[in-house]
């Protein structure tokens, strides 16, 4: 399994062998900046009043796929219709 993001960070101020950090440094700042860029828009979306809402479309195909699948996913289904209002 692969190190995660960080972890490669806190290896690389404890290793003294040469190595790449500038790809590293990339990913990091690349992740960061994702974040950033997540949690801005979901500020605006909180300041903005918005709810998150289904089209008709979403609601029929989420409905749908609850059927066919195992059944903890199709309470996980049947839980994000009824809190995005979609489930009657």
């Amino acid at each position: 399994m692969s190190a995660t993001l960080v972890q490669r960070l806190r290896e690389s101020v404890t290793q003294c062998r040469a190595l790449d950090r500038s790809a590293l440094l990339e990913e990091a700042a690349a992740e960061i900046e994702r974040l950033r860029s997540l949690t801005r828009f979901q500020d605006g979306v909180i300041r903005s009043g918005d709810v998150a809402c289904l089209t008709q479309a979403e609601r029929e195909a989420l409905e749908v796929a609850s059927v066919w699948v195992n059944p903890e996913r199709h309470a996980t289904l049947r839980g994000l219709l009824e809190r995005l209002g979609g489930h009657q």
